[in-house]
């Protein structure tokens, strides 16, 4: 935020978008995290053909409760988390906030119905005022939420999905089930939390840190899939492991198949899942006339083992080849 700033922000965005497309991966949803509309200017590059990147459907700054996820920051400096985050103090405000997301370029609306580390959460008059807006102006609304509460209210709020959802309770996934709410779990793999806890720690993380991680991500997983909660697949890959970022994202999809998801079910996540979340499922997704001519080829068959999703040897997006050029 401070020694960056926007500009460098969005040069640095601009190289990850690339590392997705090579991955295979050919449409993100950017939520938040990019300072003010430093995500629609990267997806106008991508989109004019000066970079090489996936399709970008964008947020700009999340709708947060005050001070955002910068716990602990000084109210003199409140500047710098209102360069980072839309600070809704109202319902009205919440209406008011959506126009201006529309109004610069937002595809979709983010809100954090709890600002974890932070304690303080959205109200669901908030929320319930923010999703009636964005619905009456074409957007779907995500939700930030790692615990059951927040969880629970933005489902209650007519949020179209619930991003994370680490921790949340039988009777949230059944609320999810019965309203058609996506879940989005975030998740790692046992190779990835390694690799993160050398890279950050150099010690790594104890096993038995991982093991307890891993038990309640893949245990959340089980019990939203026996719940009928319909999934999609996002990364959250946002921190530095020395890959290139989009290998670093894909491997979330090792991870539902690691929990015990068929690999199938971890295609449909990324595939057809997907396109219903982001309501494009005519155009994205699968491969039909008038769709966009999306299409990876790997080595191997992913619906036997999706390790064969490491071996992408061909990328096209919207009819252009991007990897495996004769």
């Amino acid at each position: 935020m401070v020694s960056e700033g926007t500009p460098l922000r969005v040069l640095h965005g601009a190289a990850r978008a690339r590392t997705f497309l090579m991955a295979g991966i050919t449409t993100v949803r950017e939520l938040g995290n990019s300072g003010r509309f430093g995500d629609v200017a990267l997806r106008a590059a991508i989109n004019d053909g000066s970079l090489d990147g996936p399709r970008m459907l964008v947020s700009g700054p999340a709708l947060s409760p005050e001070g955002g996820q910068f716990w602990g920051i000084r109210m003199e400096h409140r500047d710098i988390t209102e360069e980072e985050y839309r600070i809704v103090r109202s319902p009205a405000d919440g209406v008011q906030a959506v126009r201006e997301a529309v109004a610069y370029g937002a595809s979709l609306i983010k809100i954090y119905s709890e600002a974890t580390p932070s304690p303080l959460t959205l109200s669901l008059e908030d929320m319930r005022a923010i999703v009636g807006e964005a619905r009456r102006l074409g957007r779907r609304v995500a939700a930030h939420a790692t615990g059951d509460a927040g969880a629970w209210n933005a489902v209650q709020a007519g949020v179209t999905s619930v991003e994370h959802g680490y921790y949340v309770a039988d009777s949230t996934l059944a609320l999810m089930a019965q309203r058609g709410v996506y879940l989005v779990p975030t998740d790692w793999d046992s190779v990835t939390l390694v690799r993160l806890g050398v890279r950050q720690g150099g010690q790594g993380i104890p096993p038995e840190e991982i093991n307890a991680t891993l038990q309640n991500l893949r245990d959340r997983l089980r019990r939203a899939r026996a719940a009928g909660v319909p999934m999609a697949a996002g990364s959250d890959m946002y921190v530095d492991l020395d890959w290139p970022q989009g290998e670093a994202a894909r491997r979330t999809l090792l991870a539902y198949g690691d929990a015990g998801v068929p690999p199938a079910e971890v295609l449909q996540m990324a595939t057809v899942n997907a396109a219903r979340l982001l309501g494009r499922e005519n155009l994205l997704g699968a491969i039909k006339p008038q769709a966009f001519a999306g299409i990876i080829a790997v080595d191997g068959d992913p619906g036997a083992d999706l390790h064969a999703l490491e071996r992408v040897r061909f990328v096209m997006k919207g009819g252009t080849v991007y990897v495996g050029r004769p």
